[in-house]
């Protein structure tokens, strides 16, 4: 593992994509990293010294949420490629491949904080304050509102019909075509972070005060404790963070959900009956502030407030460390998992090769990196 290149922008980044090598005719035969700032900005970078290629203002204030429309290659996919952004203006946009203009799918009164697409790209759900929007590509499918609670996390289940929102003190099940929601839990305090297992089958969720809540929906031969019905569901609840739950990345291919609320990571292996069982991993000295699967599951990676950056196995060895100038903010994997990026609170961007295997091999301390 070697870093490939890094750069520096003029504010905080606020999120990152991987664009795939090919999407369409104007992005070449090189993959694209997409960078947003706080300064509202746009940025994509490419090639081996990661030089910038195009660079748009696409927000008055930060740039909030960046979503690149998923194109699965199965079935045939005929969906341009599209870029989603939100911002502290308010404002949702659609962007073509060369940052011009699509259509401003939204414009709200406050801070457009949550953006995700489904798995197929069909559509992208948006939340600002008590409001979450729905559309179609440019055809707006409505806005479902909710009097009582604020949006503060929302995730598409993997078959593209349901959408989950996180709100203070509960967790809710939204059905495409559908108006009220169903509550799938109850907990105390506010949401931080939602995400849904591979299957569809579980959702977790990491709360402000300290708590993982796992929602987890029974087999129809099981049943669930508690509902005294087949086909129920059942929530388990992970205490002992110092923390809250900030981070949370459910494995690719197993009943596994990594989790950080604090300098601790805790990965929970979730059985399909019976309580979880955590395996902590330690080798951060301050709070971890992003976490992510590799696509293939291989590996993990992990970062948080110092700057330190590490890489564990999918066991949860430990394999690599680096330090970074500043805390990181996020990362993110390339499809081929050949590559993570990440993106710090100060402006730098530093992109890691991954060598093929890496999930195999020993822990290496690396010396702090230096910017270029």
């Amino acid at each position: 593992m070697q870093e490939r290149w890094r750069h520096q922008l003029p504010e905080a980044v606020t999120a990152l994509r991987w664009r795939p090598a090919g999407t369409d005719r104007h992005s070449g035969a090189d993959e694209e990293l997409l960078a947003a700032g706080a300064d509202g900005w746009i940025r994509t970078h490419a090639g081996a010294d990661g030089a910038e290629r195009l660079a748009w203002q696409a927000h008055d204030g930060g740039v909030t949420n960046l979503c690149l429309r998923p194109r699965p290659k199965q079935p045939a996919n005929d969906l341009p490629a599209v870029l989603a952004s939100a911002g502290e203006d308010g404002r949702v946009a659609l962007w073509d491949t060369r940052g011009g203009l699509v259509a401003t799918l939204a414009e709200e009164s406050s801070w457009v904080e949550h953006l995700t697409w489904t798995g197929d790209g069909r559509l992208l759900a948006a939340a600002a304050g008590r409001s979450i929007h729905l559309w179609r590509g440019e055809e707006s499918l409505g806005v479902w509102y909710d009097a009582n609670r604020s949006v503060l996390a929302l995730a598409w289940a993997p078959d593209g019909k349901r959408l989950a929102t996180a709100a203070n003190k509960g967790l809710h099940l939204w059905q495409v075509g559908g108006d009220a929601p169903v509550q799938l839990l109850q907990f105390p305090g506010a949401p931080v972070v939602l995400g849904w297992r591979p299957d569809g089958k579980a959702l977790a969720v990491g709360t402000q005060d300290g708590f993982l809540q796992v929602w987890r929906q029974a087999s129809r031969s099981q049943g669930s404790k508690g509902t005294g019905r087949k086909g129920g569901s059942s929530q388990l609840t992970m205490r002992g963070y110092p923390a809250k739950v900030s981070c949370l990345d459910w494995h690719p291919t197993r009943s596994r959900v990594a989790t950080a609320g604090g300098q601790d990571l805790v990965l929970w292996d979730i059985p399909a009956a019976g309580e979880g069982k955590p395996t902590p991993l330690r080798l951060h000295h301050t709070a971890v502030t992003a976490l992510a699967y590799a696509p293939d599951g291989a590996l993990l990676a992990s970062a948080d407030r110092d700057g330190r950056v590490c890489i564990w196995s999918d066991t949860g060895a430990p394999l690599q460390s680096l330090s970074l100038d500043a805390e990181v903010a996020c990362a993110v994997w390339n499809a081929e998992a050949s590559a993570i990026a990440f993106g710090c609170t100060d402006g730098s961007i530093m992109v890691l090769d991954i060598e093929p295997g890496a999930g195999s091999g020993q822990h290496s301390q690396s010396k702090r990196s230096q910017p270029s």
